[in-house]
């Protein structure tokens, strides 16, 4: 037999044995205990992505404004999210604003493009945005599941943020 025949046998014992000794062993070939017991699944979890947190965070903001917006009884103060790009930039990002925050400049836009004078955008929004902030403190008091989703949230944040801040090396 030549030295390449030879290597190749040898090669090829080595695998099975390998693959024969890397079989689990049968139950019977087992070492018994005092209960005879197997243990039959480990479960390991790992660290989260930073993906999987901000998609937590992002459900829960959906919760609340689900249960805003079915609460709320004027759709003026409705809140919606969107993936949108901001100027200057092609990269999407979630924004969740009032309705009403649309409304506004959508006329400030239609204003300015037929030369009228248009109304202070920024009074307009300020002005509803107290409203909304008084209609939201209505809610959370008239509805316990509301403010719960609400208290969820801000604790998920603030677990979110120290996980973050812990992961990148920041200090709070």
């Amino acid at each position: 037999m030549d030295a390449s025949k030879l290597i190749a046998s040898f090669a090829l014992s080595v695998l099975i044995l390998h693959s024969v000794a890397a079989q689990p062993a049968d139950e019977a070939d087992l070492p018994k205990s005092g209960k005879d017991e197997i243990l039959e699944e480990i479960v390991v979890i790992g660290e989260r992505s930073t993906y999987s947190l901000r998609q937590m965070i992002i459900r829960a903001e959906d919760r609340i404004y689900d249960l805003f917006n079915t609460l709320n009884d004027d759709k003026y103060y409705d809140i919606y999210c969107y993936m949108e790009a901001p100027i200057n930039s092609h990269i999407k990002r979630r924004a969740c604003r009032p309705r009403f925050v649309d409304l506004a400049t959508a006329d400030e836009a239609r204003s300015f493009m037929d030369g009228t004078p248009g109304v202070d955008i920024h009074a307009r929004i300020a002005q509803d945005n107290a409203i909304l902030r008084r209609k939201i403190a209505v809610i959370m008091k008239e509805n316990p599941e509301f403010l719960d989703a609400v208290i969820k949230y801000a604790e998920l944040k603030s677990e979110v943020r120290k996980e973050i801040n812990h992961r990148f090396g920041k200090d709070e």
